[in-house]
């Protein structure tokens, strides 16, 4: 379903709807509604707990049920009931209900308040409440009161409660608390409502009213043109209610629509976006330090902010002009936001006034302040943003960490309260040192290196770090650097103010498999690989989920027994569903019989499974056909049809699909061909025995014939693997009607003299049956009367194409005729179709995965390849794995494939030629409309 809204406002919008399914947050547990009624006042717990297992009063029903409808308290309605006192705690609830004939007493004048409520008494009182549908013939399957089935019948179709073998029983107030939940969506969470708004110049934000599934939601946003703006990646706050979509680089002045989507549910509306500007210039302290080096220079430090508010200064210092006096140069660092003025003619002296200005000559923005030449710029407080791994972005150390990798982002400011970014600075002002060297050997006191030994400072840098410069300094210096568990703790002093931090940097213990639970495989064939389901748990009781800490967390080898002796077993990584398998190499095993798998995990605990050997998978039957096979078993007279051996469908003996080997060979498989009779149907060929093997049927007179289909394993049957079908033959009378099949656009080149091959289409009738089936007829029907009505448009060999340029209209199009003759029984039956030429080039406008060359496709838009492949040429991998089609439906390859993919969310610090096993990141290619694709690609071992 479509909404959209009546009012839209210039930078935002809003969207509504009906909750469904499509959007509705994870389903929820029965403790999970609970606390969510709680929350909205209408259940309370028992001592503060759920306890969904006791039961609960009919008094406590109406009091839940009557606060989820909002019905108004009426005690005086529940004055006929004797048992419920005029200060009974729920009188105003009970009243309401038995006002809205929603509940009943019990009899004889009495609610029964303090009754436990049955499973059928829910069922009435909730199918009330929502007016269901009740019908007099409803049957239940469980044990009902009479009057109780239909109430029953309907609560269970609406999902009010579950079934059960006897709905008598008292329910449990997990019972009462999913029935009132169905009833609390219904009545109550009604409208799934979201606003949506430019957060930045590449960000929209959209902010759901209530937690949404977010593994279900998906966002597209659209230019004024209808091209599609990629969305480089959509982030949901923990909250699961505002997702933000940030896009690849700014939106650009126009109107777009943005698109909400899950299942069958679409929301959409528009939002209108302005070109970025500069919004503010801001000159950050009054003060100008003087150059440590130099008095004839000082700097300060600006910041230039967009309409959004966000930091624009790397991007917008370019169109800003900058003064400064007395200066005879100014010098702005859009990397770090500084502006360095020098004045050539004198010194500047402290306290010295100087006047600075700025002008963004786009949006006419001005900024001036008056600073004041200062003392020098010194470091007087440093802290600990984060420690970070350079190569793969992790935190966490542990003994097996290289921690030459590591480094400590640091942020240094001065006695003005400016950020410092000039490492140089922090090596002159910052002493480190660390304790603990057992934990972090040589650490970041190991400094530059200096062989005079005379010049030791701490080695601060700066590095790019998730996409920013920041300053940083190593964790530990040196190849021989090594860890241990423990913690050791760093000292960052500033000379200048004493303001010493600490930081801990923990290492922890290398990662030790404690609990590993190994379940026997489903099946066991010799000779394959076999996966064996497990479970793993580390010492810290996380689990393990990556190969390399699993077989580095195990003592010793895996042991694996086999009819045939050890074989080996190791885990390995799924880095295409991101976990490991544990694979035991059976490719050398030939008998059948019983096996072990034996581990003994690093915390020495010994676990183990055994499981059957069974015999080595062989091809034993002939299924059929495949679903995409090209093979007709519909013939009319003299037609024809081919079966090729990626038609057929061949399985082993455990029912799994088998490619074979073919030949006639030791180990390889041919298909034998038996034709109960050939004056029906004849076929070229007895025996298909090579993957290029091919046979011709070909319809020889009315009728049927049993064509049968059998394996053979080296020339030899195999016994009951047989597939026999009915080859059917129809004479020309048979055929009711024909069909000419659909002919796509044609393609003219403008400068062509004849019709280009790989754009002619084939000219194809169809003979349909009294029954509706069709059935391939021969050429000779109709070949020698097709006739075309239009200039350079030929047909030829079965099939019609266009060139020149004659006939097209200003847009480079026209329409001709293709007329078919058919030769049909009754006399000839006249077809045509109205074809379109175009002379636009052949150009990309679909892009399809497929498993090609270095490439695998994983799934619709998901492809992997191995490192070194990627390494080796990225761009080279994605064209491998992408197949291009044109407006015309012809595949386009080499050049003409015209598509640069362009790699983006690479891992920080990655480029695509230094990928590892692991990684992964999405590549972006465009059709020629601009129009953006994203694939994720998976990095393979």
């Amino acid at each position: 379903m479509k909404k959209s809204l009546s009012a839209i406002l210039a930078t935002s919008m809003a969207f509504s709807m009906f909750a469904s399914a499509a959007f509705a947050a994870d389903p929820l547990t029965t403790e999970a509604k609970f606390q969510e009624m709680k929350t909205a006042g209408i259940f309370q717990g028992i001592n503060g707990e759920s306890h969904l297992d006791q039961l609960m009063t009919r008094a406590e029903f109406a009091k839940a049920l009557a606060t989820l409808l909002k019905l108004e308290n009426k005690p005086a309605a529940a004055a006929s009931f004797k048992d419920v006192s005029a200060t009974h705690w729920a009188i105003g609830q009970i009243g309401a209900l038995a006002e809205a004939k929603i509940i009943e007493g019990v009899g004889a004048g009495q609610f029964g308040p303090k009754v436990n409520v049955s499973l059928e008494q829910v069922a009435k009182i909730a199918a009330t409440a929502l007016k269901l549908e009740l019908k007099a013939d409803a049957k239940v399957e469980g044990k009902t009161s009479a009057w109780a089935t239909q109430y029953v019948a309907a609560a269970v179709a609406a999902g009010l409660i579950k079934t059960s073998a006897d709905y008598t029983v008292n329910a449990t107030r997990g019972d009462l608390v999913d029935a009132s939940f169905v009833v609390y969506q219904k009545s109550v969470v009604k409208t799934l409502e979201a606003t949506a708004k430019l957060a930045g110049a590449k960000k929209v934000e959209v902010k759901f009213n209530q937690a949404v599934d977010t593994s279900k939601v998906t966002f597209e946003i659209k230019n004024a043109t209808g091209s599609v703006v990629n969305i480089n990646k959509t982030t949901f706050a923990d909250d699961k209610q505002t997702a933000t979509l940030e896009m690849v680089s700014n939106l650009l002045k126009g109107e777009y629509t943005i698109t909400a989507k899950s299942g069958e549910t679409t929301l959409t509306s528009k939002v209108t976006v302005e070109d970025e500007k500069v919004a503010k210039i801001e000159f950050l302290s009054e003060k100008a330090a003087i150059s440590r080096t130099d008095k004839k220079e000082i700097q300060v430090a600006y910041k230039i902010t967009n309409q959004y508010g966000e930091d624009v200064t790397k991007t917008k210092t370019g169109g800003v002009t900058f003064t400064a006096a007395p200066s005879t140069s100014v010098s702005p660092d859009a990397t770090k936001g500084v502006l360095t003025i020098k004045n050539t003619a004198a010194d500047y002296v402290i306290d010295q006034k100087v006047s600075v200005t700025a002008l963004d000559s786009s949006s006419t923005t001005f900024a001036s302040a008056i600073v004041s030449v200062s003392n020098q710029a010194n470091v007087q407080e440093i802290t600990v943003k984060k420690i970070v791994n350079t190569v793969d972005n992790t935190k966490t150390l542990s003994v097996s960490s290289d921690p030459a990798e590591y480094v400590l982002v640091v942020e240094a400011k001065d006695q003005y309260g400016n950020v410092i970014t000039n490492p140089d600075i922090l090596r002159d002002d910052v002493i480190v040192t660390s304790t603990n060297n057992y934990v972090v050997d040589k650490a970041v006191v190991d400094v530059d290196a200096d062989p005079a030994k005379t010049n030791f400072k701490p080695n601060f840098k700066e590095l790019t770090i998730d996409g920013t410069k920041e300053l940083t300094i190593a964790l530990a210096n040196g190849s021989s650097s090594k860890l241990t568990a423990g913690t050791s703790k760093f000292y960052l002093s500033p000379i200048y103010s004493g303001k010493t931090v600490t930081y801990d940097v923990t290492v922890k213990d290398s990662i030790k498999v404690d609990t590993l639970t190994l379940s026997a495989p489903t099946l066991a064939p010799a000779g394959e690989k076999i996966e064996i389901p497990f479970t793993a748990v580390d010492q810290f009781g996380n689990a393990i989920t990556k190969a390399s800490d699993l077989n580095a967390g195990i003592n010793g080898s895996i042991t694996v027994n086999t009819p045939n002796g050890n074989v080996s077993a190791t885990f390995v990584q799924d880095y295409v569903k991101n976990t490991a398998k544990l694979v035991v190499d059976a490719t050398s095993v030939t008998l059948k019989g019983a096996g072990s798998v034996s581990v003994l995990t690093g915390t020495n605990k010994h676990t183990y499974t055994t499981f059957n050997f069974v015999d080595k998978a062989e091809a034993t039957v002939i299924a059929g056909f495949k679903s995409d096979a090209g093979y007709s078993a519909n013939l009319a007279k003299e037609a024809t049809t081919t079966l090729k051996p990626g038609d057929i469908s061949i399985k082993d003996q455990y029912g799994r699909d088998f490619t074979p080997a073919w030949g006639t060979g030791a180990g390889q498989y041919s298909v034998k061909i038996e034709n109960s009779d050939a004056t029906k149907v004849t076929s070229s060929e007895t025996v298909i025995d090579a993957s290029g093997d091919a046979s011709t049927f070909t319809g020889v007179a009315k009728g049927s014939a049993t064509v049968t289909l059998t394996l053979q394993k080296a020339g030899a049957l195999v016994a009951n693997s047989a597939y026999s079908y009915n080859a059917r033959v129809v004479e020309k009378a048979d055929i009711t009607s024909y069909e000419l099949a659909d002919i796509s656009t044609l393609y003219s080149s403008k400068a062509g003299t004849a019709v280009d091959a790989a754009y002619a289409r084939d000219v194809k009738v169809n003979g349909v049956l009294s029954d509706g089936k069709k059935v391939a007829v021969p050429t000779s029907y109709y070949n020698g009367n097709v006739v075309v009505t239009g200039e350079n448009v030929d047909f030829a060999g079965g099939k019609v194409g266009a060139f020149g340029n004659v006939g097209f209209d200003s847009a480079g199009n026209k329409e001709v005729t293709i007329a078919v003759t058919v030769d049909a029984n009754g006399g000839p039956v006249n077809l045509s179709k109205v074809v379109k030429v175009s002379t636009t080039a052949p150009k990309v406008t679909k892009f399809e995965l497929v498993t090609n060359g270095s490439a695998k496709k994983e799934d619709t838009l998901v492809l992997s390849a191995s490192a070194a492949a990627i390494n080796a040429g990225f761009a080279a991998v994605i064209k491998d794995g992408v197949k291009t089609t044109d407006q015309y439906g012809t595949e386009l390859t080499g050049a003409a494939e015209a598509f640069t993919p362009v790699a983006t969310t690479l891992p920080t610090g990655k480029t695509t030629a230094t990928v590892v096993a692991g990684d992964t990141f999405n590549a972006v290619i465009y059709d020629a409309a601009g129009t953006p694709t994203t694939i994720k690609v998976v990095v393979t071992a």
